[in-house]
């Protein structure tokens, strides 16, 4: 059961004592979807909408046709790698191989994520900082593919294809995911793209949200969320494959996965031309019936990325270099990843943190996190905004290159740091006349991932009217 927000039900029963102050009410707290965490500026929204559309079409280009292709590729390399060369003749000892690895690697990212957010840092030094934040997703990005890797080639194994099985295999983690409210989690590139961008680089949402200091509380909430709802997902990941490559032309590999590319790119355009739709109905809904709706619409969005990824996958198998498949793996290893790094999209690659389903505020749960070029925009128009009123970007966005400069959040990074040990500060209460609000926070992600609740309301402190040119006093930037 989740815990309640009503105060009263918090502090215990009985009236509160005539004229004694009212406790504060204790937030819960939220984390931003896997993906990308800022939205978009109003600012951006409203310069022209013509150029917002575009850019937002754009995004789903590129997350559709680029970003998921390379983790895609990424993730069939270190596979079949890990198949070539970890007890090729032994299965069973392979996939325990894999398990362990999977197991070994999200626990212990999950459970040191607070010491390597303070220790690393591109403020302190840019270069290890940049060196190891890239080493870790290196690292985390094996250990994701192994740990699906040795649950999936392990009910491969052991339960066979039968229809039934399957569809009894798929069924039962989906009902779990969903009454655990931890659905959204099977969500995944194209509808999911994570910036590397430093403020939560290393974040890994629980399931329960536990504070470190707890340890032994916060121990359990990291074993929970790796061996129970990670697994329910790669369950659920294998079920919708299998179920694929049972029915979609058995004997013809290539056309079924074709077949599969063809499915997966037209149910994720329906998908994202929902969302308006989606967004307003939900906006209008809460409760139960709220909950089971966003549920639907993932799993809808869920069948069009299983696709995808199931024909980009098997299509990489039969076309490219099918004579020599240790240099094809090899190459699907290592160049999408260096691609993403690149691109400023590495943690695109991870299925790391458990996210609660529709837990953002009115119809941001079914916004989905892909982000990217418009990031990169608003971060332009951010800094042209902040020169024109004198000030300097912080320091920590003028590093960041491409899409994972992200403007300063005077609310949701206290919220992230809560797992920390830090008391978040309570949001003012009014706006003061010279906050600008910039933009309303994204969803999610991620940003998957991807997000994820509440959007937050970002602003940039803009100086009085200039002065003279004589009363202008020093800069303390």
């Amino acid at each position: 059961m989740w815990p309640s927000d009503n105060a009263a039900a918090a502090n215990g029963p009985g009236p509160a004592a005539p004229g004694a102050p009212s406790p504060p009410r204790r937030r819960r707290q939220s984390f931003t979807m896997r993906g990308s965490i800022v939205g978009i500026s109003d600012g951006l929204r409203g310069s022209s909408r013509g150029h917002y559309v575009l850019l937002q079409a754009l995004d789903m280009l590129v997350s559709m046709f680029l970003m998921t292709p390379a983790v895609v590729s990424y993730w069939r390399g270190t596979w079949a790698l890990m198949d070539y060369y970890v007890f090729p003749d032994q299965p069973n000892l392979s996939n325990l191989v894999s398990m362990l690895i999977g197991a070994v690697f999200h626990i212990i990212f999950t459970m040191v994520q607070h010491p390597l957010e303070r220790h690393l840092h591109p403020d302190k030094h840019r270069l290890m900082y940049y060196v190891l934040s890239r080493v870790y997703t290196a690292l985390f990005s094996f250990g994701c593919v192994n740990s699906f890797r040795g649950v999936w080639k392990a009910l491969d194994q052991h339960t066979g294809l039968n229809p039934a099985t399957v569809a009894a295999l798929t069924g039962v983690p989906v009902v779990a995911l969903a009454c655990l409210r931890a659905l959204r989690n099977i969500s995944a590139p194209p509808f999911v793209i994570v910036t590397d961008n430093h403020e939560n680089y290393f974040q890994v949402p629980t399931m329960f949200h536990t504070s470190s200091r707890q340890t032994w509380l916060y121990i359990l909430d990291c074993l929970f969320s790796v061996l129970v709802v990670h697994t329910l997902v790669v369950f659920v990941w294998r079920g919708a494959w299998c179920i694929f490559d049972i029915f979609l032309y058995p004997k013809r590999y290539d056309l079924s996965a074709w077949g599969s590319l063809t499915i997966g790119y037209c149910i994720t355009i329906v998908a994202f031309s929902l969302q308006p739709c989606m967004m307003s109905v939900v906006q209008r809904m809460s409760g139960c019936s709220r909950v089971v709706i966003v549920d639907i619409y993932n799993l809808f969005s869920f069948f069009g990325t299983v696709n995808v990824w199931r024909g980009v996958w098997n299509l990489l198998n039969f076309y490219f270099l099918p004579d020599n498949p240790v240099a094809s793996n090899w190459i699907s290893h290592v160049l999408p990843f260096l691609l993403l790094v690149l691109l400023n999209c590495a943690n695109s690659i991870l299925v790391r943190g458990v996210y609660i389903d529709a837990e953002e505020e009115g119809g941001q749960c079914v916004e989905f996190p892909i982000y990217y070029l418009r990031l990169f925009f608003q971060n332009r128009r951010r800094k042209k905004l902040m020169r024109q009123h004198g000030k300097r970007p912080s320091g920590g966005s003028g590093h960041k290159g491409g899409a994972g400069a992200l403007l300063d959040n005077n609310h949701h990074h206290q919220q992230q740091h809560q797992g920390h040990g830090q008391s978040p500060s309570p949001p003012t209460s009014r706006k003061s006349s010279r906050e600008q609000p910039l933009q309303p926070c994204l969803s999610h992600g991620l940003s998957h991932g991807m997000s994820h609740p509440h959007h937050h309301n970002l602003r940039v402190q803009l100086p009085p009217p200039p002065l003279a040119r004589k009363d202008i006093p020093e800069s303390p930037v």
